[in-house]
């Protein structure tokens, strides 16, 4: 996907957690001469704060939640997509940030895979 979007953007920064998947996604775009794109790992419900602020954060699978910090990291008029759910249930997300506030707007529902490490841990509220 890291080769896909990048046409349509002037760089192109593609998060993955395995290390192996990065590597394999490195040697991808160099072998499809794409230069504008650059692949990192880490965390991914922690984004990547370095290369930040972003224009626009693809999010490819489910979430439960869009953390804080993913937000944080658009930039004034950015957009994060994602969607958002339980299991196989969720809705697709548009996240818009104008200033200090972060405006979603439903587009439809459909059925994601989640993404692992963006899991809430389980808690007692009263």
């Amino acid at each position: 996907s890291a080769a896909v979007t990048a046409q349509i953007a002037a760089h192109k920064v593609a998060l993955d957690s395995d290390e192996s998947l990065t590597a394999q996604a490195k040697s991808n775009v160099a072998g499809l001469n794409i230069s504008n794109v650059e692949c990192v790992t880490g965390a991914l419900a922690a984004g990547v704060p370095t290369k930040a602020p972003f224009d626009v954060i693809l999010i490819e699978g489910s979430v439960p939640a869009i953390p804080n910090a993913l937000l944080a990291q658009l930039a004034d008029g950015g957009r994060l997509v994602a969607v958002e759910g339980q299991g196989l249930t969720g809705v697709a997300n548009c996240y818009v940030k104008a200033g200090h506030t972060n405006s979603p707007a439903r587009a439809f529902n459909l059925a994601v895979k989640p993404l692992p490490g963006f899991a809430t841990p389980a808690s007692f509220v009263f």
